[in-house]
C-alpha cells in the first residue's frame, strides 16, 4: 500500500496524470462543441458515439435516465471525469502541501 501511495505521491507520475487530464477534456470540448468530423451512421447499425452528445447535455439538465437511454458510454464517461476531477484536487492539495511544508521549515 505505501509503495502504491509513493506512485501516485511522484511528481512525474502526478504530471503525467494531469496532461492526460488535460487532453481527454480538450478533446471532449472540441467534440461537444465543434464537431469537426463527419459521422456515416445508419438508424439501422448505430455506431457506439451515436447519442453521446444528446445523452452528455440531457444528464447535465439532469435527466440522466434519459441520457443514459441516449447513450450508455454517459454514464461511465461521467463516472471518469468525476474521478479525475477528485484526481486533479488531490494532486493539488499533494503539491500546495507539499510546498507550504517546504516553506514553513526554511
Amino acid at each position: 500500500m505505501r509503495a502504491m501511495v509513493r506512485v501516485l505521491k511522484n511528481p512525474d507520475f502526478m504530471r503525467a496524470r494531469l496532461v492526460v487530464y488535460a487532453v481527454v477534456a480538450a478533446y471532449t470540448l472540441l467534440m461537444l462543441f465543434f464537431d469537426p468530423f463527419e459521422y456515416s451512421c445508419s438508424p439501422e447499425s448505430p455506431c457506439p458515439g451515436c447519442g453521446f452528445r444528446t445523452g452528455f447535455w440531457l444528464v447535465l439538465k439532469g435527466k440522466i435516465s434519459e441520457g443514459l437511454q441516449a447513450n450508455f458510454f454517459v454514464g461511465p464517461f461521467l463516472a471518469f471525469a468525476a474521478l479525475s476531477v477528485f484526481d486533479v484536487g488531490l494532486c493539488f492539495f499533494v503539491f500546495v502541501r507539499s510546498h507550504s511544508a517546504g516553506v514553513s521549515s526554511k
